[in-house]
């Protein structure tokens, strides 16, 4: 069993049950959340502003970004070297999203608010950058076995 077998087999089922949610979420937030009614905390700065001040936009490309690595996925079964550039690109993004998501916890916390200790927010903060860390080596690993020269000539050779 090869890697390419495995990845696009494990990458079809994990992308079509992220688009079947993603596709849940869409019609619900779209239809029971109104364009002002993420309410934003007092106190909100950063990227944490950002994200809840275009809610659904991200909430979009998060169906669209799914939906891509299922058409990918298919690809790769094919044989079609685009699915590999596709799950290429996908990966890079997602490990831009990791590496940003650390920083954001390293350089930007959330304060402590009512009731919550700094010790907390802390704790909080560095979980959230051994998750970025994780999965932007993850990412990178199979980005590295997805682009290489084995996995390439498994592609032309169909």
């Amino acid at each position: 069993m090869s890697f390419l077998w495995l990845f696009s087999r494990v990458t079809l089922v994990i992308s079509s049950l992220a688009s079947l949610a993603g596709m849940i979420q869409v019609v619900l937030i779209f239809s029971l959340i109104g364009e002002k009614q993420v309410r934003i905390p007092q106190g909100t700065a950063g990227i944490p502003l950002f994200i809840l001040s275009h809610f659904r936009f991200f909430v979009l490309l998060t169906i669209v970004l799914d939906l891509a690595g299922f058409i990918a996925s298919i690809a790769l079964i094919k044989g079609k070297r685009w699915g590999q550039l596709t799950w290429a690109i996908l990966l890079g993004l997602g490990i831009a999203w990791s590496l940003g998501c650390v920083a954001s916890a390293v350089f930007f916390p959330y304060p402590p608010s009512d009731g919550v200790s700094t010790h907390i927010t802390n704790v909080s903060a560095g979980f959230i950058a051994v998750l970025g860390l994780l999965g932007a080596t993850l990412a990178g690993y199979l980005l590295k076995r997805l682009l290489s020269a084995d996995t390439t000539r498994q592609l032309t050779a169909r």
